[in-house]
């Protein structure tokens, strides 16, 4: 079944990207304990993370279950790998940090990502990936379900909201009223709409799996 998903941001942003990019491994993915296990799924975040000529629909090693989330996580890491600064000053890296086991086929591994000034490492985000294994594929996704686990839900008609604390009541029906007259002007059928309230693009994207560090030195902050 399709779906709608929209980030409901009640602040403007600006975002700042990266490319030049490759993935750094060390062994903290030693949690999978299977060597020829471990390289796939070092293979396939490689893949997930940096391939940029696949558009996301043909990225055959997406978890269908968070499609329309895990796009939304790609577009901004795609975003991330066009900036003009990492194009022609300085080399993004991830490096996986540690990765835990929620049950026998599923993980989350944790990367960094950062570049170096001269000797100077600057850490740029924290990342979170989910991984599950299903019939011997190792299936990427963001983490956006793990992170909604201390949030609150409200469904109203077809759509469901996600909020953290509270929620503008006037706000959800505006929002419901305003995107029931475009369906209608669109002649496009109701579908199940999914919105997550953020207080900011930065939640937004830590709720998709991208924390982004704004209290580095001057030469990491980009905002």
């Amino acid at each position: 079944m399709m779906k709608n998903i929209s980030v409901f941001l009640f602040l403007f942003f600006y975002v700042f990207t990266f490319s030049q990019s490759k993935v750094l491994v060390n062994n903290n993915l030693n949690i999978v304990e299977d060597s020829l296990k471990r390289q796939k799924i070092i293979e396939n975040l490689s893949q997930f993370i940096l391939d940029k000529n696949i558009e996301n629909e043909n990225l055959r090693i997406i978890n269908p279950k968070n499609k329309l989330e895990t796009w939304l996580f790609l577009d901004e890491l795609r975003k991330l790998q066009n900036s003009k600064i990492f194009t022609t000053q300085y080399n993004l890296m991830y490096e996986i940090i540690s990765a835990e086991v929620s049950d026998k086929n599923n993980y989350i591994v944790y990367l960094n990502c950062y570049f170096k000034d001269k000797e100077t490492k600057h850490s740029v985000a924290n990342i979170q990936i989910s991984v599950q294994e299903i019939n011997n594929q190792h299936l990427l996704s963001s983490t956006i379900k793990n992170n909604l686990n201390n949030w609150k839900s409200k469904s109203i008609e077809n759509y469901t909201f996600y909020f953290e604390k509270n929620i503008d009541e006037k706000k959800m029906k505006d929002f419901i009223s305003k995107n029931n007259q475009l369906s209608l002007n669109l002649k496009e059928q109701k579908l199940p709409t999914t919105v997550y309230c953020a207080d900011g693009i930065l939640k937004a994207n830590k709720l998709l799996g991208i924390d982004y560090k704004t209290d580095e030195s001057d030469a990491g902050n980009f905002f």
